[in-house]
């Protein structure tokens, strides 16, 4: 067995019995049990570098002695991670898993009467009804935050409820959920330090010191439980067996590491196995849904961040030799399209970010290509493509795949004032491109300056030579073609508007729910430093400039990234969803912003009907506002905002993010690529358009 390289600091926390009237669990200990020998045996982490907190029940099995065991009281997990914050060096490991309740609730600080609510974890000795002994979420998020300081390889496991979500279904026979309700307001004792109340508005702050700073895996989604399981669906044991119970998510999990046992645990990424992982759980559960906080090229035991692409998920199915691919025609996956398939994100010797299509590096990295049959508007069937099929006997049941020629009614259409032969050939040899014909209207236009290059025009850029009020504007594009075996950069602009703009097409085809979502920027100039939690979900807020929603007018500020402050502050403002419909709905928030980049801000977020939800900054603190950002040279720019909802709440659209923005293309910088499930679903979507001039 190979030796783990990193040094690493483990903590393991499996609680099933608890005080103060908690019903028990009876698959947390079980959980670290499986852990706890994965990375001894396999991972080889020495026992030294591993801390144990272990309540069981009595009367369970036998439990591994090699690394000693402590009570996991809140006192104890307290000094374990704050010890942590001054032990780890840079380069340092660090991986935490966490089985057991959690539990979520009203908090009121007797110091200013300030109310709160906030997410908790129960230690054995918690007393959930007195409010007694709990780890609440901003005191993990510290404890976590002086961790990742020191070292951004931070992998936190929680197999538990995070929050108070409802049960939409009867869970199987023998399963449970590992939430507790909190009967009443908790009111925090002195020892206690409050939640954080201010800060910097629009400072680069995230979950403890940042989310993209370490990798934080939960069971389920905000509005789901998790659930533990003997995995049996209420039957007997098979003969011989004996039926050990798990949360699902530690089940599912464990699975995967136990059948890949030529592989280096050390180096394995979480994109080779979360697909599977998370499929397994929804197989076990319907209404629970994993989610990881961070890029899953990162390593599964502790890993710094890193780029990658998602792509499509593609699975697939030997008995119909159909592959699906979880991507429609939603986002330009119509019958016809082609997709090349890569390995897994992190699969060994795989690329992470996608090669520029056709380059000698795409085509070795590539297993095949499929071609789509059959689609729908948030999944697709595909068979082999003749010119390149991939294995009878694909490496992986699942596999990563990128569109590489659009289908049916797909392409871009770009018309060229005037229209140019010259300029019209150079498109054309792009598969995502449609060339319109002369006279005729495109979804974009490439107008000619006066200077003779082109601009890339559309409803909101211009050529930055139109009579008034300056427009903002993309790279123009060079007039002259590029020398032979060059890299066309007209072209590749072109493309990349094309996926920059794919949110915005796919808000243009949800129809189904019309006008059943509102979206609007709400006020937030005079407000003093971050609301309490109880507010931030409906802020007591004006609109923003209510008269010219929702195109909005603002001033931008300028932040100085290296020493983390603001030159000079915008307007700041936080975005609020209300969906109007009575049917509840699943949300994905991206904003195309002004470089041409596109972020998601929210994937998979649940809004229920006749409700709001209010969008803060990336910084993960509630309440802490958006502030209009340009980057240095910027004098003028555009975010535009799409809200994409749909009763289908297992479609993901997080391949839709783009890392590349107009200016690194136009400089040279090759594409990145791309950036990554039930009742007949309906979609209902919403845009609004941020215009920024500096200060």
């Amino acid at each position: 067995m190979e030796r783990a390289a990193a040094s690493y600091h483990v903590v393991l926390i499996g609680i099933d019995v608890y005080s103060g009237g908690v019903y028990p669990l009876r698959g947390c200990v079980n959980d670290i049990d499986e852990i706890q020998e994965l990375l001894l045996n396999r991972l080889g982490v020495p026992a030294d570098r591993i801390k144990r907190f272990a309540a069981p029940l009595r009367g369970g099995p036998p439990r591994p002695t090699t690394v000693p065991t402590q009570r996991p009281t809140r006192a104890n997990l307290i000094a374990a991670l704050t010890a942590l914050g001054d032990e780890v060096k840079p380069g340092d490991r660090v991986f935490i898993y966490h089985s057991g309740h959690g539990t979520r609730s009203e908090v009121i600080d007797p110091r200013d009467n300030g109310r709160y609510y906030r997410e908790a974890l129960l230690a054995t000795d918690s007393n959930v009804a007195e409010g007694e002994r709990l780890v609440f979420d901003w005191e993990l998020n510290r404890l976590l935050g002086k961790i990742a300081e020191r070292t951004p390889a931070v992998t936190v496991v929680l197999d538990c409820c995070f929050s108070a979500g409802a049960t939409r279904a009867a869970p199987e026979k023998g399963a449970r959920p590992r939430y507790v309700k909190s009967p009443r307001p908790i009111v925090l004792r002195p020892e206690i330090a409050p939640p954080p109340a201010t800060g910097e508005r629009g400072a680069a702050r995230r979950l403890g010191v940042g989310s993209g700073d370490f990798m934080v895996v939960a069971a389920c989604l905000d509005d789901e439980r998790a659930r533990e399981s003997d995995g049996s669906g209420g039957g007997p044991p098979a003969p011989g067996r004996q039926q050990k119970t798990h949360g699902l998510l530690t089940r599912a999990l464990v699975e995967q590491l136990s059948a890949l046992e030529d592989t280096t645990l050390s180096e394995l990424r979480w994109g080779q196995i979360w697909r599977t992982v998370a499929a397994r759980v929804e197989a076990m559960n319907a209404y629970q849904h994993p989610w990881l906080s961070s890029n899953p090229v990162r390593r599964v035991f502790g890993g710094p961040p890193e780029a990658g692409d998602i792509g499509y998920s593609v699975t697939f199915d030997a008995a119909s030799a159909t592959y699906r691919l979880n991507a429609g025609s939603l986002v330009g996956v119509t019958e016809g399209a082609v997709v090349a398939l890569y390995p897994e994100l992190g699969s060994p010797g795989a690329a992470a970010v996608f090669p520029p299509v056709g380059t000698p590096e795409d085509l070795r990295e590539r297993i095949g290509l499929v071609r789509v049959i059959s689609t729908g508007r948030a999944t697709s069937d595909a068979k082999a493509d003749p010119a390149m099929p991939p294995p009878s006997s694909p490496p992986s049941a699942v596999l990563r795949g990128r569109l590489i020629r659009p289908g049916v009614g797909a392409k871009l259409v770009v018309a060229l004032a005037p229209y140019d032969e010259a300029m019209a050939n150079r498109l054309a040899a792009s598969p995502f491109l449609e060339i319109a014909k002369a006279g005729d209207k495109g979804q974009i236009t490439l107008v000619q300056r006066s200077d003779k290059a082109w601009a890339i025009t559309d409803d909101i850029y211009g050529t930055g030579e139109e009579p008034g009020p300056p427009v903002p504007t993309l790279p123009f594009l060079a007039n002259t073609a590029p020398a032979a075996g060059a890299a066309d950069i007209a072209v590749a602009l072109v493309e990349h508007y094309y996926l920059y703009a794919a949110p915005l097409r796919i808000a243009r085809n949800c129809t189904d729910l019309a006008d059943c979502l509102e979206m609007r920027l709400l006020d937030c100039n005079e407000q003093r430093g971050v609301l309490p939690p109880e507010l931030v979900h409906n802020p007591p807020l004006p609109e923003l400039q209510p008269a010219k929603q929702p195109n909005y007018e603002v001033k931008a500020g300028r932040f100085d990234a290296v020493n983390d402050r603001w030159i000079a502050l915008g307007d700041c403002y936080c975005i609020q969803i209300e969906n109007t419909s009575d049917i509840d709905l699943w949300l994905t928030l991206v904003n195309c912003d002004s470089e041409g980049r596109v972020n998601i801000h929210a994937s998979r977020y649940p809004i229920a009907r006749k409700s709001r939800k209010t969008f803060w900054s990336s910084s993960g603190v509630l309440g802490d506002p958006m502030c209009a950002t340009l980057s240095a040279g910027q004098s003028l720019g555009v975010d535009r905002f799409v809200a994409i909802a749909t009763t289908n709440n297992t479609a993901s659209l997080d391949y839709l993010k783009r890392d590349t923005s107009f200016a690194e293309i136009a400089s040279g910088v090759g594409e990145r690529g791309e950036h990554p499930r039930g009742a007949s679903e309906r979609w209902t979507a919403a845009v609004v358009v941020v215009r920024m001039t500096a200060t």
